[in-house]
């Protein structure tokens, strides 16, 4: 048994072997994100490989993080999994302590599944507090706004937009993650994606009863709520929450409602800072 590194450019037949255990695992596979384009650079899978057949992988992407206005880079684990006729035989352990022999003083992190929250502090992670920003906010707009359009994630909007956002938080965020947007988005939230071209910006939003959920905001030049929430074409909104901590959005940030289950983990020299949110759409 050995470790193998996949990346976007692996044969074609790792590929298809990673595609077939997610899909088996979560349900779904990274083939249309690769296919398309997307897979980076700063993303890997590192995967056991027995006898020529994968049996386990751990997702890999190099964040570039900004924590208190500090630039900071720290490894992102996802996708943790192992084949279902080799589970309970030990593999997950040996497939974490090669992770970290791969990273060796890289600090991490990684959404943990409810289920196995008692195993990654076997390997030096802690739990740390995760926060959904949010705010009574009220936003009772017709279904139709001149200036507003609903888009497909390929429409040429996505593209130009992306590569231009400029508003990032300087307490939380991630500055190399639309490749992971662009996951979520082949995944199902390409039905939430509205282009403001007044605004210069791009917002991935869904409501549920009088909650509406800003998943993300890809703005070119500052805006702030109140001009945003006029854009926007929802009514019976009577709170917004936040996938991504808004400093540069709203002058107050202090409302931060707990996440119980985000289930936040990081190991090795890296402090988030309380009431902030990394990135929903940029969670692997």
């Amino acid at each position: 048994m050995h470790m193998e590194t996949i990346t976007h450019t692996s044969p074609a037949g790792l590929h298809a072997q990673l595609d077939s255990l997610w899909q088996e695992t979560f349900g779904f596979s990274l083939a249309t994100w690769r296919e398309q384009g997307f897979w980076s650079a700063d993303y890997a899978c590192l995967a056991l490989v027995e006898n020529e057949h994968l049996v386990a992988s751990a997702g890999v992407y190099r964040m570039q993080l900004r924590v208190n206005g500090a630039a900071r880079t720290a490894l992102q684990l996802g996708g943790v999994t192992v084949c279902k006729d080799r589970r309970g035989t030990g593999l997950g352990r040996v497939l974490m302590q090669g992770v970290l022999d791969a990273c060796p003083g890289e600090p991490l992190l990684l959404f943990a599944h409810r289920g196995v929250l008692d195993f990654y502090p076997l390997f030096g992670f802690r739990r740390v507090p995760d926060a959904v920003p949010a705010l009574n906010w009220r936003i009772d707009n017709p279904p139709a706004l001149p200036g507003t359009e609903r888009i497909s994630p390929d429409h040429p909007a996505l593209a130009q937009a992306l590569p231009r956002r400029a508003c990032f938080s300087a307490r939380l965020d991630v500055t190399n993650a639309d490749p992971l947007r662009r996951f979520y988005l082949l995944q199902g939230y390409g039905s939430c994606l509205y282009h403001i071209p007044a605004l210069d910006c791009l917002v991935i939003a869904e409501q549920e009863g009088e909650t509406l959920t800003l998943l993300d905001v890809a703005a070119a030049r500052p805006l702030s709520l109140p001009a945003l929430a006029a854009c926007l074409p929802f009514a019976g909104v009577r709170r917004v929450r936040f996938g991504f901590t808004p400093d540069w959005l709203v002058d107050r940030t202090d409302f931060a409602d707990p996440d119980p289950d985000a289930n936040l983990f990081v190991r090795g020299d890296l402090d988030l800072p309380a009431g902030s949110s990394l990135p929903w759409l940029a969670r692997t």
